[in-house]
């Protein structure tokens, strides 16, 4: 074998070697998106209990009935946002919680729209109405909780991430060296054999 195809092979093996820290870092990054997406999720369900919440206020100010499909619709976005969670796996037990709390929450809703649609303008008024914003206070306290978790995951995993990703580039960097090295000695012991008669 000629110097300069040992020379060729020894720089794709350095390539090869350098090849691994990317690969890590490209998994590390994936892993980062998934828990970022987690995150954007959770400032998704806050905001859409808070419209959720806004569009029941003003059903109760006006008595309009546009405003139950609107507080619905946004009803309907906070679950899927949930599910979105729950696909993600992120804590099971959490999420289940949060379920029920939306359910139950809309529930109470829907209940007292259906006492004011009927004639029943005291339904908003008294303990059933307390009742609903106690259970959407539940719903945001388990919002903020799952959302403080999800900050307190992303930024573990940010962290670790950083550590492995230089971690393994300077393990390769490293490897490459030693490998380069070791190449470079036996390619000059080679062309050294090769020059003595």
């Amino acid at each position: 074998m000629d110097l300069w195809r040992k020379i060729r092979y020894s720089i794709l093996l350095i390539v090869a070697i350098m090849f691994i820290p990317a690969l890590v870092t490209l998994w590390n990054q994936g892993t980062l998106h998934r828990e970022f997406d987690n995150l954007s999720t959770c400032w998704e369900l806050e905001e859409y209990l808070l419209e959720a919440r806004r569009h029941e206020k003003n059903y109760l100010l006006r008595f309009d009935t546009e405003y139950i499909e609107l507080q619905a619709g946004y009803h309907r976005s906070l679950k899927d946002a949930i599910e979105r969670l729950r696909e993600n796996r992120l804590i099971e037990d959490r999420i289940g919680a949060l379920v029920d709390a939306a359910d139950d929450y809309q529930r109470r809703f829907t209940d007292i729209a259906d006492r004011i649609r009927n004639g029943d303008r005291e339904a908003a008024e008294g303990f059933e109405m307390d009742e609903m914003i106690e259970s959407a206070r539940h719903c945001e306290s388990l919002i903020r909780d799952l959302r403080d978790l999800t900050i307190e995951r992303f930024e573990g995993i940010a962290t670790r991430t950083q550590f492995v990703n230089v971690f393994s580039l300077l393990a390769a960097l490293l490897v490459a060296v030693i490998v380069s090295g070791y190449i470079t000695d036996k390619i000059v012991a080679w062309t050294v054999a090769r020059e003595r008669p």
